[in-house]
């Protein structure tokens, strides 16, 4: 059973008093926020930005260790969403969908802690789309870049944080290419060339201007080169669905509060759905997670969530000083099953599901623009654009589906 509980910030709504918020910002601040449940983004989507019940968070502890935090943020959840986690007699999903910073931190994994359902339950973050593209359809080995970068001011994760990360990927179902020392540059040349259905970044996370970023070493000087999110969208192939962002254990991370804001950017930047870290790691925990993750990943045909929640489960097991919500799962654009695994791939297939995206943000693009128009000349114009491109997703998404390649 899916679960989907919204926040909106009180201040974002119109007419509203807006207060700007930054990562840097949040701790000590205290905001308001609507928050709304319901069982599917469809019936998420249809309710209105102020539906649902009021809360503030107030300054909050920072530990996502604490059994009381685990408590609070459970508060925070409408109660008859709770009540349906209570009596549902199958696994619950339950899907945090915000937009804003001060709810993107919070550590929402932490309620696994509770056995809030015996039969089954699971935390995953989600970032809303209007139009879901189908699984882009692959045949193993996927391509995965490993990307890492030690920049000459950063202090510096060791060898041993690369080498457990090729280790947990096998080479029988992945081709695993490496961009150490990576620049911005280098790395979107290897991208190009090598066209990843996996990316990798091992490193620092910061935080420039409000917005989440990887730490990569500049071209010239070989000193940091803080790269946003935004940047790196810009710069990614359709084949490219899954992203991962992790930490190294041999350092603390600069500022993995930035790796935290990078996966979780706004719905206008477009990267893929992604696995990040949101605290501190050890290497066994390293190892228990991202081995079990890569393995399951295949085992999964391409199911991105389920083979995160039986990661989540055998870090669990494990017994490290890894917690199990240092890691998190925030779907974006191409949902929870980016990719699909088969023994073949039709070239037709393979053309409707590439353009089946393409269509999905175009058709994206002009439902934002038509906010702006609304009831004028151009509004209608680029209303009749949207209808048909819609139509135009719906018509590939059917082709792509209509293959048998499993």
């Amino acid at each position: 059973m899916d679960l989907i509980v919204r926040f909106t910030r009180e201040s974002s709504l119109p007419n509203a008093r807006g207060s700007s918020i930054s990562p840097e910002q949040v701790f000590g601040s205290e905001e308001a926020y609507f928050v709304a449940w319901a069982a599917s983004e469809e019936e998420m989507s249809a309710l209105p930005a102020s539906e649902g019940m009021l809360v503030s968070l107030p300054p909050w502890s920072s530990d996502p260790s604490s059994g009381l935090a685990s408590d609070w943020l459970w508060g925070l959840v409408p109660p008859e969403a709770q009540q349906k986690v209570a009596m549902a007699n199958e696994p619950v999903q339950l899907m945090i969908q915000s937009g804003n910073v001060g709810v993107d931190l919070l550590p929402w994994e932490s309620l696994l802690r509770l056995n809030l359902n015996p039969v089954g339950f699971s935390v995953a973050r989600l970032v809303p789309s209007s139009l879901r593209p189908p699984p882009l359809t692959v045949v193993p080995p996927l391509r995965m870049l490993l990307v890492s970068s030690n920049a000459h001011d950063d202090i510096a994760f060791n060898e041993r944080d690369r080498s457990i990360l090729r280790e947990s990927a096998d080479s029988q179902f992945y081709d695993v290419r490496e961009a150490r020392r990576a620049t911005g540059t280098s790395v979107m040349e290897v991208v190009q060339e090598f066209d990843p259905h996996i990316i990798h970044f091992m490193g620092h996370g910061g935080i420039v201007g409000g917005e989440g970023a990887v730490v990569l070493r500049d071209e010239t000087t070989g000193l940091t080169n803080w790269i946003r999110a935004s940047q790196v969208s810009r710069g990614l192939p359709v084949s490219t669905r899954l992203l991962c962002i992790s930490t190294g254990f041999s350092q603390r991370n600069y500022d993995i509060s930035g790796l935290v804001g990078f996966a979780h950017a706004p719905q206008s930047v477009r990267l893929p759905t992604s696995i990040v870290n949101r605290s501190d790691v050890d290497e066994s925990g390293v190892a228990a997670f991202w081995g079990e993750f890569y393995s399951e990943l295949i085992a999964e045909r391409g199911n991105v969530l389920r083979a995160y929640n039986t990661a989540v489960a055998r870090l669990a097991r494990a017994g490290t000083l890894t917690p199990t919500e240092s890691f998190s799962l925030v779907i974006r654009e191409d949902g929870y099953r980016p990719l699909r695994l088969g023994s073949t791939i039709d070239p037709m297939q393979h053309a409707a599901e590439v353009q089946a995206q393409l269509a999905a943000r175009l058709a994206t693009d002009l439902q934002e623009k038509l906010k702006t128009f609304g009831d004028t000349e151009m509004g209608k114009a680029l209303g009749e654009s949207y209808d048909e491109e819609r139509s135009r997703f719906s018509d590939l998404s059917s082709t792509a589906e209509s293959f048998k390649s499993e």
